[in-house]
């Protein structure tokens, strides 16, 4: 028996329409013949009648062959339709439950984005269509739910639709009068988790035993929580339940502009240089000027800015914000960047420090055999320091040793005392010792090891100013060659030619820019316009063999040792605790002897000394520092671990002393080793990666102090954090959608999707009696209709 179903005829055979059903209920025909004839035997027939047609109508004398195909086609459909009514076919009406079809909403916090497309017209057309509400999640109720759109309306003619949420948990919307509308307009994008896989498996499992057409989710693609959707559609293939996914949102990251890293000292003198360093990300956002702005608690003028154009590649770019602040205090110091109305997230604009200004007073040594004009000038410039924002408070206690001094000059200089302190706890009273060309023969041996326990072990500063009478040249055997940079056998003093034709100007070595001794301007361009128009000196020291250790902060411009290194002018070294500082001429004077540079020149000695006395700075402070440059970490961020002994005595020798143990959640340990930088004594630095997602906590394991830090934490979340990713994940919904045998739409095509979703099966409820259609007064019509038609052609072709 032939036998078919027609869910569609209703477009067909317009006639054969019911009254309304119920919601939920469909209308399903079936159309069979009485006769019980074999297909074959129908086959055959029709065959040999189209045989004999072609017999017949060849031998027509038809003027064309368009007329002679037209008369057989009708005289074929007219024995055709003759034979459909010889099979006395009927039409059943089956009452039936219409599919299901579930409709899922994603709603987590990312679908209350509103996205700002990089393609303009796409970002316009958006921001049209859903001007009521123009988030992800905005998106989604509009389609469901609006005018415009309706998708609830037309899908609940053939489908009986479920509406689910998916967030942290699966939801069934109630089906009440409206079909949940009203409950999904009243709904939010709120859910902190994404659990798109584990519920469209969930989905799955409810609809077992359920005559169900689709799944139809609307979503970002965003999972944060169980298996990616991707998975889950595997699962669905196998139960036949196809997954449409709509995908909202773009699938570019959202624009974005943020800082990170700050680096800048805590606390620092009245005067200094701060450099708030900082790096600058930015993302969809390539071309724009940005600009970066230093504030103190919260003012709106800056006190430092630059404009930036931001790079197109992602890559992070060095900031660099100079401030000498003048005030002493306690200050929250903000670096800002510029805000763009098309960025979702602005908190990351931004990033504070607190830092305490000090305007302590510094004691300083200076010692000289003679009053050399490098003294004279020195004494004069440090004994009038006056503190910034006081009228007669001294910035600098100076005491002076000035060896061939008579006793007058000695009683009616009130700074000056007849010898250097013998006794360790007097010369440990000061913070900074300037000693420059002194007779050694004024010195015992003892007074040499307290110095150079003054560096090793108090953590002082000493300046070394070089001299043509005694130092250093005559210190070989002293105590003191082991606190200079440099092997004092290969020191020479100048020749009297080489000082008649060889004056130069000093030229700062980049790593003496980064040092806060050589910033006499506001910014590392202007210290360097600054140092090549100050007066050029004549006098100095040649210095053939730097130690390993040193670091050379100033060079000669165009004369160089064997090795073919610039002679060094300047060196730093660590020494023990302390630092020590030299001077290979002692001509630094004679910048302040011309109109204009004199500023610089008392710039210059100020920060130097308060750079070697920082120690003083942080004598209130825990002693050891460790600190990470964020507390929290997405899953394959880099995280950059330091340890800072604000007291230097208790940094290691070595540049790799220090040692930390990193712990897991799990109690898992590994160690791990800290480099010294190059410009802090002590500042040991690293960087980690490879991290899991989980807390560690780090303690400091080498060298081994009695007051230890307290333990650092930090933690590194997932990406699948909810708002860690925010662009939507079209590659996993494109895979979800082809592995389900679905189909995958953007907010361009989503009104494909009402096309393109299959009717599924009906489950038949009740089936009324059969109605007869071969003796439909339609059939009888169409049968005289082709007869009729028959008969003109031939009439007009004159076969008649």
């Amino acid at each position: 028996m032939i036998r078919f179903a027609a869910a569609s005829w209703d477009s067909m055979f317009g006639w054969l329409a019911n009254k309304p059903h119920p919601e939920g209920e469909g209308i399903q025909r079936s159309f069979e013949p009485t006769w019980t004839g074999p297909p074959w035997l129908t086959l055959l027939l029709l065959i040999l009648l189209a045989l004999f047609l072609f017999r017949v109508y060849r031998n027509e004398p038809l003027p064309n062959r368009w007329r002679w195909f037209t008369l057989a086609a009708i005289r074929f459909s007219v024995l055709g339709l003759v034979v459909f009514m010889l099979y006395g076919w009927v039409e059943h009406r089956h009452r039936t439950e219409l599919p299901e079809l579930v409709i899922a909403v994603d709603v987590s916090k990312s679908m209350a984005m509103v996205d700002a497309y990089r393609d303009a017209r796409v970002d316009k057309a958006v921001r049209e269509y859903f001007a009521a509400d123009p988030s992800r999640f905005g998106q989604a109720k509009s389609l469901l739910t609006s005018s415009e759109w309706g998708w609830l309306e037309s899908l609940k003619q053939h489908y009986r639709v479920k509406i689910v949420t998916i967030g942290d948990t699966v939801r069934e919307l109630p089906p009440g009068d409206d079909g949940g509308y009203g409950v999904l307009e009243s709904l939010n994008a709120a859910d902190v988790k994404s659990r798109l896989g584990d519920a469209m498996r969930e989905i799955i499992d409810r609809q077992r035993g359920r005559s169900t057409a689709a799944i139809v989710l609307l979503t970002d693609g965003i999972t944060t929580d169980g298996v990616p959707l991707s998975e889950a559609a595997v699962y669905a293939q196998s139960k036949s339940l196809p997954l449409h996914l709509v995908g909202l949102g773009s699938e570019q990251p959202p624009r974005d502009v943020r800082l990170s890293d700050l680096l800048v000292d805590d606390v620092a003198f009245v005067g200094d240089v701060l450099s708030f360093d900082v790096q600058l990300h930015s993302v969809g956002i390539a071309g724009r000027q940005a600009v970066v702005q230093l504030l103190r608690d919260e003012a709106t003028s800056p006190l430092a800015e630059v404009t930036v154009e931001l790079p197109g590649d992602e890559t992070p770019l060095a900031i660099r914000l100079p401030y000498r602040p003048l005030e002493e205090g306690e200050f929250d110091y903000t670096i800002k960047v510029t805000s763009y109305d098309d960025e979702p997230n602005h908190e990351n604009n931004r990033l504070s420090r607190q830092i305490s200004i000090r305007n302590s007073t510094i004691r300083v040594l200076l010692v000289q055999s003679a009053p050399s004009y490098e003294y004279r000038y020195l004494k004069s410039l440090l004994s009038r320091a006056i503190k910034q924002g006081t009228s007669d408070e001294k910035a600098i206690s100076l005491t002076t040793v000035l060896q061939e001094a008579d006793l007058d000059y000695i009683s009616d200089e009130g700074m000056a005392v007849s010898a250097f302190p013998v006794q360790k706890d007097e010369l440990f009273k000061y913070d900074v010792v300037i000693f420059g060309d002194a007779n050694p023969a004024f010195f015992s041996h003892s007074v040499h090891e307290n110095l150079r326990e003054f560096v090793e072990e108090r953590g002082g500063g000493v300046i070394f100013v070089a001299g043509p009478n005694y130092f250093p040249k005559q210190y070989e055997a002293t105590p003191l060659a082991g606190l200079l940079p440099f092997d004092l056998t290969t020191a020479s003093l100048p020749t009297e030619a080489e000082l008649e034709n060889n004056s130069f100007r000093l030229r700062p070595t980049t790593l003496g820019l980064d040092t806060p001794t050589f910033q006499i301007g506001d910014s590392p361009e202007e210290s360097r316009r600054l140092w090549s128009q100050q007066p050029e000196l004549r006098w100095l020291l040649e210095i053939a063999d730097v130690n390993t250790t040193a670091m050379v902060l100033a060079e000669h411009p165009t004369r160089h040792t064997l090795s073919g290194r610039p002679l060094p002018v300047v060196l730093m070294q660590f020494v023990g605790a302390g630092k020590v500082i030299f001077h290979a001429t002692d001509e630094t004077y004679l910048w302040s002897r011309f109109q204009g540079s004199n500023r610089y020149y008392d710039r210059y000695w100020h920060q130097t000394i308060r750079y070697l006395s920082r120690a003083k700075l942080l004598s209130d402070r825990q002693p050891i520092a460790m600190t990470t440059d964020a507390q929290k970490y997405a899953e394959g961020d880099p995280v950059l671990l330091r340890v800072l002994f604000r007291d230097e005595r208790l940094a290691p020798v070595d540049d790799h002393g220090v040692a930390v143990a990193l712990e897991d959640e799990q109690g898992q340990r590994k160690s791990v080793v800290l480099s010294r930088t190059t410009t802090d004594r002590g500042l040991f630095e690293t960087t980690l990666t490879d991290f899991a997602v989980g807390e560690y906590q780090v303690r400091l394991v080498a060298p081994t102090v009695s007051e230890q830090p307290a333990p650092l934490h930090f933690s590194v979340d997932s990406l699948r954090q909810e708002g860690s990713r925010l662009e939507m994940d079209a590659v996993d919904l494109k895979l979800a959608a082809a592995t389900s045998g679905g189909r995958y739409y953007t907010i361009r095509d989503a009104s494909r999707l009402l096309r393109s979703l299959p009717a599924g099966d009906q489950v038949r409820i009740e089936s009324s009696d059969p109605r007869p259609i071969w003796n439909s007064a339609w059939l009888a019509a169409l049968f005289v209709a082709l007869l009729t038609t028959e008969w003109i052609l031939r009439k007009r072709a004159g076969l008649l």
